[in-house]
């Protein structure tokens, strides 16, 4: 692995733990496993803004195959105000979810990156979009700089 796939690797490691920590507060994770409908939360596969829409439909497939119904993907972005970022988290399934607004990932030509998934999919069309606020921030900061 070379120092850029380390660091790649490391960004995608703090988006999960700052995932984890935005859903133990304020009972998000019981609102997220209500909301799907499942009795065990699903499996969690981070990504950035760059990361291939293909390489997250790999990921996916393979728990999948393993009987997961669900796989939720956090997706941290840059945002237009300075050191901001937001965590996007969308909702990868085996079949349809009637609350989510829907997309096929297989459709998804190899080259697209989750920010422009992202982007087609924002928050008028049911997706949970929100920025995070400057705490959440810094902790992503953090978590990135400790790996």
């Amino acid at each position: 692995m070379n120092e850029q796939q380390k660091q790649h690797y490391r960004a995608r490691m703090a988006v999960a733990d700052l995932f984890r920590s935005v859903l133990n507060e304020g009972g998000e994770r019981a609102r997220l496993i209500e909301r799907l409908g499942v009795e065990t939360m699903p499996v969690i596969v981070p990504a950035m803004g760059d990361t291939l829409a293909s390489n997250i439909r790999k990921a996916a497939s393979r728990h999948f195959e393993m009987g997961a119904e669900h796989v939720v993907v956090p997706v941290c972005l840059p945002v237009h105000s300075p050191d901001g970022i937001k965590l996007c988290v969308l909702i990868v399934s085996t079949h349809d979810a009637k609350t989510f607004w829907q997309l096929d990932m297989n459709e998804l030509h190899d080259c697209v990156e989750m920010a422009q998934v992202v982007e087609a999919l924002d928050a008028d069309k049911k997706w949970e979009v929100e920025e995070l606020d400057s705490k959440h921030r810094q902790q992503l900061k953090d978590l990135a700089a400790s790996f």
